[in-house]
């Protein structure tokens, strides 16, 4: 409801209410009245938008040379298929062509370039060569998610096709040779060196993205997945504790060079708890004007103006989420957005007491102490591919249409 001067007339009911009558009626208006006018400014912005997600950030390494990715949960499936979609697009591969990811230790940035850029006679071999990798690709006796070993498939057959330009991986996460730890006291030793893991990460990333631009006239590009809190321009608090994160330390060093991008996804607000940002109302406007595949900048948009509420708020600060991101996508309803875990194979006769070794030592550094029973648990859960919703999908899904059933109550427009 709106009041107009019509709505004052001497023969208005409003006219012979009592002043704190209409006072209170008026006080009472406001909020619906402010809530519409939001609604009506994300309404409006979203109508126009019509760039898709793979567009909008390849249209950004026309401005920035570092595109970062905001990565929503590590395990889920459906945004790889975008990442691909990007890395695979002839712009990408002739003006990029590389990529940096949060997952992976960064010692075997040699071993995945040399078997990117090399020639396989056939894709068992391929795939052959991408579970050796994947078996070593983390500090964890093994790595959950299927996204990382179908990626590097989807780019080594992907360079198979390429001459001269190929595409590049770069790991980012904290060197580790499983080959080298040889008991539980060295892996606890070396789990407790690690004080700021974004810091070293950024420190991967400018070692090799420096060294990629020495000597050179032109400037190299990069791709830059991570995951989460990772992929913020700022620092941040959590649980009273200043968080640094590497896309801070990126910024800080490249400037404006760097852009960051928020694949919207589920928001923190506690420690052990995902939710959906905005309570749901952000998702439900995509899905009403059928933007399900949309990307923009957020800058003085109403969207970069919203609070920031990825994270917990914190009394101390008052981000917006454009003091955290460049820009914004949109990829898919959360029923789409699928979870893909273990990787067929990762565990073969020839591999399964390495594998046992690993947990072995990992569980007792850890203070697990798990039984033979549970090791095989593990080696089979993880050589079992798998899909799945997320667990709360039903639960989001209606924080989603709440909003839909508000919009369409008799007198809202």
């Amino acid at each position: 409801m709106v009041l107009n001067r019509e709505d004052l007339s001497e023969d208005s009911t409003l006219d012979i209410m009592p002043r704190w009558m209409v006072l209170c009626l008026i006080i009472l208006l406001i909020p619906a009245c402010q809530d519409r006018s939001s609604d009506e400014a994300y309404i409006s912005f979203l109508r126009k938008q019509s760039i898709s997600a793979k567009d909008f950030v390849l249209d950004l390494f026309k401005e920035y040379d570092i595109v970062i990715l905001c990565e929503r949960n590590h395990k889920e499936f459906t945004q790889y298929e975008l990442f691909m979609d990007i890395v695979g697009d002839p712009y990408f591969i002739d003006s990029v062509g590389h990529v940096f990811t949060e997952v992976g230790v960064s010692n075997l940035d040699t071993a995945i370039n040399i078997f990117l850029h090399s020639e396989f006679r056939d894709s068992a071999t391929l795939r052959r060569e991408v579970t050796s990798i994947f078996r070593d690709i983390d500090s964890a006796p093994y790595w959950h998610c299927y996204s990382y070993p179908w990626f590097l498939t989807q780019l080594g057959t992907l360079n198979q096709g390429l001459n001269d330009r190929k595409v590049s991986l770069h790991p980012l996460s904290v060197a580790f040779e499983w080959s080298k730890c040889t008991d539980a006291d060295q892996y606890r030793s070396f789990d407790q060196s690690i004080v700021n893991r974004d810091s070293l990460m950024a420190e991967n990333f400018m070692g090799v993205f420096d060294r990629l631009n020495a000597g050179t006239n032109t400037s190299r590009k990069a791709l830059v997945i991570l995951n989460y809190k990772h992929a913020f321009l700022q620092d941040h608090r959590f649980l009273g504790e200043i968080t640094h994160n590497t896309g801070r330390y990126l910024a800080n060093r490249y400037g404006d060079r760097v852009a960051s991008v928020y694949i919207m996804g589920l928001a923190i607000p506690e420690a052990g708890h995902c939710t959906i940002v905005k309570d749901g109302k952000w998702d439900h406007y995509f899905e009403a004007l059928n933007r399900l595949d949309v990307g923009f900048k957020l800058k003085n948009t109403p969207f970069g103006r919203a609070d920031f509420d990825v994270i917990p708020p914190d009394s101390l600060q008052d981000f917006k989420y454009q003091d955290q991101f460049t820009g914004l996508i949109y990829y898919h309803p959360v029923e789409e957005r699928y979870f893909r875990t273990g990787w067929e194979d990762f565990v073969t006769d020839e591999f399964r007491s390495e594998f046992e070794r690993r947990m072995i030592i990992f569980s007792d550094a850890m203070e697990l102490h798990l039984s033979k029973e549970e090791i095989n648990n593990h080696a089979a859960i993880n050589s079992r591919e798998d899909m799945q919703e997320y667990g709360n999908t039903s639960e989001l899904r209606e924080k989603i249409d709440r909003w839909k059933r508000e919009h369409e109550r008799p007198g809202h427009e």
